[in-house]
């Protein structure tokens, strides 16, 4: 088998696929080369694809000599697209929705997937490693959803996809330092495990011969950034929500919305203060719990409400006169859709005499 065959991106991909690759590849160009800009130039110089199969060796060094021989740029990142899987069970993601949206002029039906894309990106300095290194252990590597524009019949729209990060030191180094000859060469593994919609769409007005619907196309954005800017603009000037959203009701991520005592109350009563914190969604109760910190400690009672939005933490003694308390809840506690709270909860407030 040639090594081309390893080099030349697939670019036939069902819409969807084809839509969340780009919004990915963006994404991660971005991060990993902040310097330079998301031209398709660009992209054929840092972005390639390689055969990542288990025990492949073989396959991932043609596909990194042809790169190399061919461009000889560094640093790049070799990636490959797994197999879709249809997921049972929901993610970050719902389950299962059919509908018709009078917007798109659509019947529409929604089936969660999952793929996983595992990609490594090469250095051959240690201190464009350490670099990366340093990138991949900020939060920007740890989001859990990008949105990805497109037009669905003539419409903009957009969708949410929900990502879970690897990171872990590569294993290929000394393979292909020995095997290049152009010195040590680092390599470190970001993949990922991707969670999406499938959409399936059909136009009610166009019927074929057999009394089916005929399926409508999904098309691209040519820009991304723009068409997320887009999008935003008409969120904040019209307050209207997104169509397909809305329909499928995906879940977003929980936050407090209310505090008793409220951010920076003074006078707070140290014998019968109950801290009681309210959500706009349902939490778990066992990750919420274990994901609280008082300072300075106090021992507590921790209730959570049976809608599991509203949390009480009643002392079980009294409180330290005229001193600041801070309640801190991370983004560790999920909501009942396993969705981590949207940031960090800090609520202070003092005590009186």
């Amino acid at each position: 088998m040639s090594a081309s065959n390893y080099y030349i991106p697939k670019t036939e991909y069902p819409d969807i696929l084809d839509l969340v690759l780009q919004r990915i590849l963006e994404y991660i160009f971005k991060l990993v080369y902040p310097e330079e800009e998301f031209t398709p130039e660009n992209k054929r110089k840092r972005l390639i694809i390689a055969d990542f199969d288990s025990g492949d060796e073989v396959a991932i060094r043609r596909s990194i000599e042809t790169h190399f021989n061919s461009n000889a740029v560094f640093p790049f990142t070799a990636y490959n697209i797994g197999d879709e899987e249809q997921v049972e069970q929901k993610s970050h993601l719902q389950k299962y929705g059919e509908w018709y949206v009078p917007e798109f002029n659509m019947a529409v039906s929604s089936i969660p997937h999952a793929i996983t894309i595992p990609m490594v990106t090469f250095y051959n300095t240690p201190y464009d490693w350490r670099r990366f290194s340093s990138i991949s252990a900020l939060d920007d590597f740890n989001l859990t959803r990008l949105w990805v524009p497109c037009y669905f019949n003539d419409v903009l729209t957009k969708f949410p996809i929900d990502i879970d990060f690897t990171i872990s030191k590569g294993s290929y180094a000394f393979r292909y330092d020995e095997m290049l000859k152009t010195g040590n060469i680092y390599d470190l593994n970001h993949s990922m495990r991707i969670f999406y919609h499938k959409f399936v769409l059909a136009m009610p007005s166009q019927v074929s011969g057999t009394g089916k619907q005929i399926p409508a196309p999904i098309y691209p954005v040519e820009n991304i950034e723009v068409a997320l800017q887009e999008l935003n603009d008409r969120e904040n000037l019209t307050n209207s929500s997104n169509f397909l959203i809305k329909k499928i009701n995906i879940p977003s991520n929980p936050r407090v919305t209310s505090s008793s005592p409220t951010a920076s109350e003074t006078n707070v009563d140290k014998e019968f203060v109950s801290i009681i914190t309210t959500f706009d969604t349902s939490m778990d109760q066992t990750t919420l719990l274990n994901n609280i910190d008082i300072i300075p400690y106090f021992s507590s009672d921790k209730t959570l409400s049976d809608d599991g939005k509203t949390l009480v933490i009643d002392p079980t003694e009294a409180l330290f006169a005229n001193t600041e308390y801070e309640i801190l809840i991370n983004t560790k506690a999920l909501s009942a859709d396993e969705l981590p709270l949207e940031e960090d909860f800090s609520l202070k407030f003092v005590t009186g005499e």
